[in-house]
C-alpha cells in the first residue's frame, strides 16, 4: 500500500470515530445529498445503514445550482447546497457532496476533496463512504453494483479499467466475494437475456451514431451483423470472433460520423450483476451506471432506492423506461446540434453550444460529454447553455482527467463573479448565471482554458 493511500486510510479511521458519536447523539439525522449520481449512491448507502440500526433520518437530494428553486419550501440558514431550517440542529446534518470547489459550513462532510488527495485515489464520494461504514454494515448483492456504477460516474469516462486506488480496492473486493463477475466482452450493456438491440440502443457512452436512441438503427445494425454471418445469435453475450465483429461495426458507423475512434480496450472486462435477472441490461454494471446517470438526472430518486433495497422485479422495467427516455432525449439533442452549425462557435480553447429546444438541464452535460468525442470538438472541453428565462444552466465536459486545467475550479470562481452558482470536477461542471452575464462569463472562461495553471 502507498503512502498516500495509509495517509488517506489513517483519515479514514478518524472520521469513522466522528460518525459514530454523530449517529450517537440522538438527533433526528438530516442527510443533504448533492443530486450526482455519486453521491445520491452514498446517501443511499449512508441511509441503508441507518435503516439497519434504527435511526430515524430524513435524506434530501439537492441540486446546487437550483437550490432557490427546488428548496423554496425551506427557510433558514443557507448552507452550500442546501436551505437548513431553523430548527436543525447542526450536529445533526451530514453534507454529502462531490466537487472540487465545494465550502461549507458543516465538519460533518463526506467529500473525497476534504480528504486532501483530489480524488486521486479515491475520486468516488460514494466509495468513501463505503470505506468508513464497510466494517459495520454488510453490503447486499444489490447494493455493490450500485456503488461500482457510483465510482465509476465520478470518472472522467465509465470505464470500471480506469478505476484506480481505493476505488479498485472496493470493485476487487466485490468480484472476489462473488458479487460481481467478469466477463470479456464489448464494453454496452449486454446480458445473458438481453437482446443485443437492446444493449446497443442504450449504450449512452461510447455514443453509436444512428444507433445509439434509434431502436430502428440498433435492430438494422443486428441485422446486417447477422445476415452476414458476423454474429450466430441475437441476444446474449458477445466474445472472440463476434465481439469484435460488433466493435468493428461501431467503430465504422463512428468514423463517418466524425467521432473520435473507440477506446482501445473496448472489448475487454465487462462485470455482471449475478444476482439481478437474466433478461435485464442493469445485469450488467455498464447498464446500471447508465441506468443511475439517468435516473439521477431525471431526478427519479426513489427508483434508485427500490433498485437497492426492495426485491420487486417490476422495479427493473420502471428504471429502464427511464433510461429509454433519457437516452432518446440525448440523441435527439446530438444529432440536432450537428446536424446544423447555428448554434455553435468555436474558439481555441472550447467549443461553445447553445441549446436548441429540447436540451433541458436533466441532459445537458450528457449532451456535452457526447459532442466531446465527436471530431469537431478538436481535443477540446465542450460548454452547452441552456436558456431558463433570466438565467442560463451551462454544463460543461472534458473527456481527459488529467488536464491541465480544472473545469470546477474556473466555474466555481467565474459564476459567483456574475452572480451565479457554480461547481464541478477538473472535468466535469456546471454553473448557473443570469443569462445577460453568459457572454462574459464566456470571454472568461475561454481565457482562463487557454491559460492553465
Amino acid at each position: 500500500m502507498s503512502i498516500a493511500n495509509e495517509a488517506l486510510l489513517n483519515e479514514i479511521e478518524r472520521a469513522k470515530k466522528r460518525i459514530e458519536s454523530f449517529i450517537l447523539s440522538d438527533n433526528y439525522i438530516h442527510l443533504f445529498s448533492e443530486s450526482t449520481p455519486d453521491t445520491v449512491i452514498a446517501s443511499l448507502l449512508l441511509s441503508a445503514f441507518l435503516i439497519k440500526r434504527n435511526i430515524p433520518f430524513a435524506a434530501h437530494f439537492v441540486n446546487p445550482l437550483f437550490t432557490e428553486i427546488e428548496l423554496n419550501k425551506y427557510v433558514g440558514q443557507k448552507v452550500n447546497f442546501g436551505c437548513i431550517p431553523q430548527n436543525f440542529l447542526i450536529e445533526s446534518v451530514f453534507e454529502i457532496s462531490h466537487n472540487s470547489s465545494c465550502n461549507c459550513i458543516f465538519s460533518e462532510k463526506i467529500n473525497p476533496y476534504k480528504f486532501g488527495l483530489n480524488g486521486a485515489l479515491i475520486g468516488s464520494t460514494a466509495c468513501l463512504t463505503y470505506m468508513i461504514i464497510k466494517d459495520e454494515f454488510e453490503i447486499t448483492q444489490r447494493l455493490a453494483p450500485l456503488l461500482v456504477a457510483a465510482s465509476i460516474t465520478s470518472q472522467s469516462v465509465y470505464d470500471a479499467d480506469v478505476l484506480v486506488g481505493l476505488n479498485k480496492e472496493m470493485l476487487d473486493s466485490f468480484v472476489s466475494k462473488g458479487n460481481l463477475a467478469s466477463i470479456n466482452s464489448p464494453k454496452i450493456p449486454l446480458a445473458e437475456g438481453v437482446d443485443l438491440s437492446t444493449s446497443l440502443f442504450l449504450t449512452l457512452e461510447p455514443y453509436i451514431p444512428g444507433v445509439t436512441g434509434d431502436k430502428r438503427g440498433a435492430q438494422k445494425l443486428v441485422k446486417k451483423l447477422s445476415q452476414g454471418g458476423l454474429i450466430k445469435k441475437t441476444n446474449g453475450i458477445f466474445t472472440g470472433e463476434e465481439a469484435r465483429a460488433i466493435r468493428d461495426e461501431i467503430s465504422r458507423l463512428r468514423s463517418e460520423s466524425g467521432f473520435k475512434e473507440l477506446p482501445e480496450k473496448f472489448i475487454g472486462t465487462n462485470y455482471i450483476s449475478p444476482a439481478l435477472p437474466l433478461e435485464t441490461p442493469i445485469r450488467n454494471l455498464i447498464g446500471t451506471t447508465f441506468c443511475l446517470e439517468a435516473c439521477v438526472n431525471k431526478g427519479e430518486y426513489s427508483l434508485i432506492y427500490k433498485l437497492a433495497l426492495i426485491d420487486d422485479k417490476k422495479i427493473y422495467s420502471d428504471v429502464l423506461d427511464v433510461l429509454d427516455s433519457y437516452v432518446t432525449q440525448v440523441a435527439n439533442a446530438v444529432i440536432q446540434i450537428l446536424q446544423t452549425q447555428e448554434y455553435v462557435r468555436e474558439t481555441q480553447n472550447a467549443l461553445y453550444v447553445l441549446s436548441p429546444k429540447g436540451v433541458s438541464k436533466e441532459i445537458a452535460l450528457r449532451v456535452a460529454k457526447t459532442l466531446a468525442q465527436h471530431s469537431s470538438a478538436r481535443e477540446k472541453p465542450v460548454l452547452v447553455v441552456d436558456h431558463i428565462g433570466s438565467k442560463s444552466y451551462i454544463a460543461a465536459a472534458s473527456l481527459f482527467m488529467d488536464t491541465q486545467y480544472d473545469l470546477g475550479r474556473i466555474f466555481y470562481s467565474l459564476a459567483k463573479k456574475y452572480r451565479g452558482i457554480g461547481k464541478g470536477l477538473p472535468y466535469l461542471a456546471e454553473a448557473v448565471i443570469p443569462t445577460q452575464n453568459v457572454e462574459e462569463f464566456f470571454d472568461e472562461v475561454d481565457v482562463q482554458l487557454g491559460s492553465p495553471t
